[in-house]
């Protein structure tokens, strides 16, 4: 099974973001866009699992974030990576950006006890890379030049929608190509609600 660890977006910031992706979308070069159904903020991905050791991972998970509280997100910047640059190379993914109240550090150490809950429960190569939070929109199949990144970052510079508040994050299976515009299906194995939340 090909799982990971996000967390979800509540139905209206999910409505604003499709409604300006479909704004933005005939006006870029091609490129696969993210329906927004399947928007979410990964925290972990871990890859291919064994379906059998999925149940103790579930478990695994709850203690990481029942330590953690309730988090109040907003979805506001945009960027691309790679960022665009003049004779650079062409940006593979566009992303809005997350702003966290109290300071990202919060979904850093969220983060962080996540992956060691994973490290500690089954046996999978993590990304080591500094953890950057952002939600992917669009990755180019078309290459885009400055000027088209430029102009995506400027489409997404307000916030995406009002600030909110989770209360759980997801671990979830992703199916390849069977979900919405051919994309990604997402199915909750198990849902980890934050300190006070359960």
């Amino acid at each position: 099974m090909r799982l990971f660890v996000a967390l979800a977006l509540p139905p209206e910031v999910r409505r604003e973001a499709g409604r300006r992706i479909a704004a933005e979308r005939s006006r870029l070069p091609r490129a696969r866009w993210v329906h927004a159904d399947n928007l979410h903020l990964t925290l972990v991905f871990l890859g291919e699992v064994a379906e059998a050791r999925a149940p103790a991972l579930g478990a695994a998970l709850q203690p990481a974030f029942a330590t953690h509280p309730p988090l109040t997100l907003e979805l506001l910047g945009a960027g691309t990576f790679p960022p665009p640059t003049p004779r650079g190379r062409p940006p593979r993914v566009a992303w809005v950006g997350v702003r966290v109240e109290g300071g990202l550090e919060a979904l850093r150490a969220l983060r962080s006890d996540v992956a060691a809950a994973v490290a500690n429960s089954v046996d999978v190569t993590l990304d080591d890379r500094p953890y950057t939070p952002h939600l992917t929109l669009a990755r180019p199949q078309a290459p885009w030049r400055q000027q088209d990144a430029e102009a995506f970052v400027a489409a997404f510079r307000e916030p995406l929608g009002a600030p909110f508040t989770l209360t759980a994050g997801h671990l979830l299976h992703s199916e390849l190509g069977r979900g919405p515009d051919g994309g990604s299906l997402y199915r909750t194995l198990a849902e980890l609600p934050f300190r006070g939340a359960a």
